[in-house]
């Protein structure tokens, strides 16, 4: 028998996974064949994957002043930069090593991700990627969204969907319906 946290939980994940699966809607809008490689998907927040992250001269000329890695590392699908990949072009860097799987606990890296994404707003403009730009690195713009500008879980996915084709997986889906669920105990503030 579920209790009734895990029955919020499953019904959150339900609505979640209806928003997350309506790429249809999206890809319609996009020409064929095109897929970009990073998307603001938010004033000073860009969202992209590996090839974007590795185009230093093309990020400066865009204002990014901080780079998020959601993939570090050496092994499959993941990025390997590292801060002084971006030593002479001074963007600030944060790395995380993390994989794409649904058991992957995201959630303890949240908070220095935000931390990191505020600063990043507050000094330029931010871009968070991870291999494909599609569920690492959208997880933390989409708790960036829920805890900074204090909207849902729904309206943050609908709000970085409006400019990329982001589906965070469903480990990472639940983590932010728990975060979700902790933010409206707390009054929207964690600490």
């Amino acid at each position: 028998m579920l209790t009734n946290e895990q029955r919020i939980v499953e019904t959150r994940l339900s609505e979640i996974t209806e928003v997350c699966d309506d790429s249809a809607t999206y890809l319609s809008k996009m020409p064929a064949g095109c897929r970009n490689l990073l998307d603001e998907v938010y004033p000073g927040i860009f969202v992209g994957d590996r090839h974007a992250a590795q185009k230093t001269e093309f990020l400066k000329r865009l204002g990014i002043t901080h780079i998020l890695n959601a993939a570090e590392g050496t092994r499959a699908r993941t990025v390997n930069t590292g801060k002084d990949y971006y030593t002479s072009s001074n963007i600030e860097y944060l790395g995380l090593e993390l994989l794409d799987n649904e058991s992957e606990v995201i959630s303890e890296y949240l908070h220095p991700a935000i931390q990191f994404i505020c600063k990043a707003l507050d000094q330029g403009k931010v871009l968070v990627h991870c291999e494909m730009g599609i569920s690492r690195s959208s997880t933390f713009v989409i708790a960036y969204l829920m805890w900074k500008e204090k909207m849902n879980l729904i309206e943050a996915v609908k709000k970085v969907r409006e400019k990329r084709d982001v589906r965070p997986n469903s480990g990472f889906l639940k983590q932010l319906v728990l975060l979700e669920m902790n933010l409206n105990k707390l009054g929207g503030c964690l600490v």
